[in-house]
């Protein structure tokens, strides 16, 4: 079977994306945001164009350097190598029945305030093998990542089932409005969530959370799951991966971030 080739209409990032100017020196379009930064980025999963540099040097292009810009192009080119070579994705067994150790935890959160509204949508507390999950948004903050691996111990599964699926407090924030109003609204904890969409299954939410945890040798933890038919109701943010990137034979992986063939840090 012959390998099926990105053409020049299937775009790296979601279609609200496009380009819709040109600058003096770049072409408009997403950028890694400045508190992300030390980035870790899926590179090969890039193009090596000017746009696609231009989000690698994130909101501030100035402090990028022409050695930088020919690293990152040489990381994208690199990268589209080692992606020849992927096996297919076959992601079997991802998603697995809570154990014991874990059920206390997952009773708790069912009936907690701050997830009801996931319950709501039906959303269910399984055990998921996140190294084989797919990864739609493309760069993780190194810094967010270290914060939440200082909380992580291994022998501990409420440690894990804390990070992954927080019992945080029940608040409520105010949020400005115009002309002096102001409403309230509830503070949601991150939940890793996975959920499946045909045949893939990916991250929803709690990327930070999930390398943390990958990055620390453990894989398999609970998680929020769902499965949807519409990449629309997943309601993901704009700056993330194309969806056509899941019909391809192998999708990026959120074990990919740690691969040095497949990821680049930015600092």
């Amino acid at each position: 079977m012959s390998r099926r080739k990105r053409g020049p209409n299937v775009p790296v990032f979601g279609p609200q994306m496009r380009v819709v100017g040109v600058q003096i020196v770049i072409r408009a379009g997403p950028s890694i945001k400045p508190d992300m930064f030390p980035a870790r980025v899926l590179a090969a999963w890039l193009k090596p164009t000017d746009r696609d540099i231009a989000y690698l040097t994130g909101a501030r292009p100035l402090a990028s350097s022409q050695a930088d810009i020919s690293r990152y192009r040489r990381a994208i080119i690199a990268g589209h190598r080692r992606r020849a070579s992927l096996l297919p994705l076959r992601q079997g067994a991802v998603i697995r029945a809570l154990t014991p150790e874990y059920e206390q935890h997952a009773r708790v959160l069912r009936v907690h305030p701050a997830a009801q509204a996931y319950v709501r949508e039906g959303w269910t507390v399984v055990l998921a093998d996140l190294s084989q999950v797919c990864a739609m948004q493309p760069v993780v903050s190194l810094a967010k990542s270290n914060k939440f691996m200082s909380s992580i111990d291994p022998k501990d599964p409420d440690s894990l089932s804390t990070l992954s699926l927080p019992v945080a407090p029940f608040r409520r924030v105010i949020v400005p409005g115009p002309f002096s109003h102001a409403s309230t609204a509830v503070e949601q904890p991150g939940y890793v969530q996975v959920a499946k969409l045909g045949e893939r299954y990916l991250l929803r939410d709690g990327y930070h959370r999930a390398n943390a945890l990958l990055r620390s040798g453990i894989p398999v933890v609970p998680v929020f799951y769902r499965e949807v038919r519409s990449y629309a109701e997943l309601a993901l943010p704009l700056d993330i991966f194309h969806e056509r990137l899941l019909a391809q034979k192998r999708p990026p992986v959120l074990s990919d971030f740690m691969d040095p063939a497949l990821a680049v840090t930015i600092d």
